[in-house]
Parts: C-alpha cells; structure tokens; sequence
C-alpha cells in the first residue's frame, strides 16, 4: 500500500519533471519578413496603422507579446514612435499573419511625421526602420528583445 506522503512526493516529482522537459523542448519562433502595412485612420491628431508579421510558433503552448516601443522611419524620413501594451496571443502550432497595431500622433502639421506621410501616399512600397524592444511572455518565461530590422514592404489601404 502506498502512503499518501509518497504519492504526493511521485506527484510533485513528476510535475517538476514534466515541466523541465515541457521546457527543454522549446522551439525558436519563426517572424517572416514584414507583408505590409495596413492604414486604418489618418487624422489631423494621429496616424493610425497597422504592421502585417507573419509568426510561426511550433511549440505546444501559446505565446504573448505584452509590450512593444519601437521608434519608425519611412525613406530613412523619422515617421515617430510606437508604444502599445495591447496582448497579442501567438497560438501553439500556429503559421499565421498577425497585426500589430500602431499609432502615431503628430506634434505640428509640418513635423516630419506629415513628411513622411505625403511619400508614403507617393508610393506603394516604401522603406521601414524598427528599431526598438518588444516584451513578450511564454508560460513562466519574460523576455525582451531588441529590434532593429529594415525591410521594402507594401501599402494596404483600406
């Protein structure tokens, strides 16, 4: 017969052996190169946007971006800054397009931002600069990561 100590000692064991192996067998996250940008809203006050990211997960267990600050440039023109605290679930085995959603607000009607903003209607692909840090969240696991990435992509209007 078996001593319900020793049954909850098998049980702790077990579940901090299937945590470390559930750990062990991380994959790395696959981020496509950017597909697009999607203008949502153009004020007087504010750019609103949105920057299309494939992401591929392999891995069993959804993952979280919590936090994003990253600083833009169109044509090598400053375009603004970016922060947003909106969750973004990447699902578990997941090949999907996903929309981080932006917003810029403009300081004068003539700041660089407007600048920016009359070559990106001139074109259809312009040239996007990211450079800044994003949080995200896997199980029990917070990381932040550097960004600095620039790539050719295309205008979505909508």
């Amino acid at each position: 017969m078996i001593k319900s100590s020793n049954l909850k000692n098998i049980f702790i064991l077990f579940f901090i052996f299937s945590l470390f192996s559930a750990c062990s067998s991380y994959k790395p996250v696959e981020i496509g190169d950017v597909q697009g940008m999607k203008i949502d809203k153009i004020s007087a006050a504010s750019f609103k946007f949105k920057i299309l990211v494939p992401i591929k997960n392999p891995n069993p267990f959804s993952i979280k971006i919590t936090h994003y600050n990253l600083d833009l440039q169109v044509n090598e023109q400053k375009l603004g800054n970016i922060e947003s605290s909106v969750r973004i679930v990447i699902p578990a085995k997941s090949d999907m397009v996903h929309e981080l959603p932006a917003e810029i607000a403009f300081k004068g009607f003539f700041s660089s931002a407007t600048i920016a903003l009359i070559k990106i209607f001139r074109n259809k692909e312009i040239v996007l600069k990211a450079k800044g840090n994003m949080d995200i969240k896997a199980m029990f696991v917070k990381r932040t990561i550097e960004v600095d990435e620039t790539q050719t992509i295309s205008i979505i209007n909508n």
